[in-house]
């Protein structure tokens, strides 16, 4: 198969197409990549490579700014659009042309990639998390975005009891709210608008024996309100991710075990060990994003 690079260098200079990053997302008939400042000058050439490898694409971003640190947006440019796009002219694409349907373990999840974090790649780990749930478990999501992870979780094991989701951004929570509706699992999975840190201490205080913390550049300053949702006297499971840099990863993981089990007993919780971790994904030079199992009780 012809790759990114070959088929852009059919239109653009090779030594500028070889700069092209290979990796890029598709979600739904959307695609987002990164581009190098040197392919400033050929972004709509990026756009109809992509729509020549992947036809049903019909709308390619490009990420021109960094996530935001509350709402989790990230500043997105539209390079292409397919000149035939139905909906243009009727305002619909228009008005909102980062909203999409995405597919993902049998579920359908609309998503507007302007205005809220959303990536593919999780996909492993969200359905490696959702067979991990057990009959009966009450779970929250601090960081739920558009209800990927809650309402795969409940379709994996629908006997759970309850799945809070929760999102400070409110476009994420009515995406969630709608995607629930979506998926049938109304009454099952619960969408909540709100700080995590004030939702876990206050609604969900001893409720859940499982908190899914899916925020590896700050899931440490929740742990605090992760420990409050838990249940007293119950084994409980805490998924946490982090972020860890570096030649000697092992290594690394291991000094956020150590300092996550010192914090999280701070914080009430008696017994606190770590079963498994994995390296979800590298996201820059030498720069992971790490899941971490805990086994918790208070």
């Amino acid at each position: 198969m012809v790759g990114v690079r070959e088929a852009l260098a059919q239109l653009i200079p090779s030594d500028k197409a070889s700069l092209m990053y290979r990796s890029y997302d598709i979600i739904g008939d959307v695609a987002v990549v990164k581009l190098p400042y040197e392919l400033d000058d050929y972004e709509k050439q990026v756009g109809e490579v992509i729509h020549k490898l992947h036809p049903h694409i019909r709308r390619v971003f490009r990420v021109v700014g960094t996530t935001e640190e509350i709402e989790r947006n990230r500043e997105l440019k539209l390079i292409w659009t397919e000149s035939n796009l139905r909906g243009v002219n009727d305002g619909t694409i228009a008005e909102n042309p980062g909203r999409t349907v995405y597919s993902e373990h049998g579920c359908k999840f609309v998503v507007d990639i302007r205005r809220v974090f959303f990536t593919p790649r999780l996909s492993h780990e969200r359905m490696r998390i959702a067979k991990q749930v057990r009959p009966g478990e009450v779970i929250v999501n601090m960081f739920g975005g558009v209800g990927t992870y809650a309402i795969i979780m409940a379709k994996v094991c629908p006997k759970v009891e309850k799945i809070y989701t929760i999102d400070v951004n409110p476009v994420a929570h009515e995406l969630a709210d709608g995607n629930i509706t979506l998926n049938r699992c109304s009454g099952k999975v619960v969408p909540i608008l709100g700080d995590a840190k004030l939702v876990c201490k206050e609604r969900l205080k001893g409720l859940c024996n499982r908190v899914v913390m899916p925020l590896p550049e700050y899931a440490s300053s929740f742990l605090e309100s992760a420990a409050a949702a838990l249940r007293e006297k119950d084994e409980c499971v805490v998924n946490f991710y982090a972020e860890v840099s570096g030649k000697q990863i092992r290594k690394q993981v291991q000094q956020v075990i150590d300092e996550t089990r010192k914090r999280i007993r701070e914080y009430g919780v008696s017994l606190c060990e770590a079963t498994e971790w994995r390296i979800v994904r590298e996201v820059g030079a030498r720069r992971y994003h790490v899941a971490i199992d805990l086994k918790v009780s208070k």
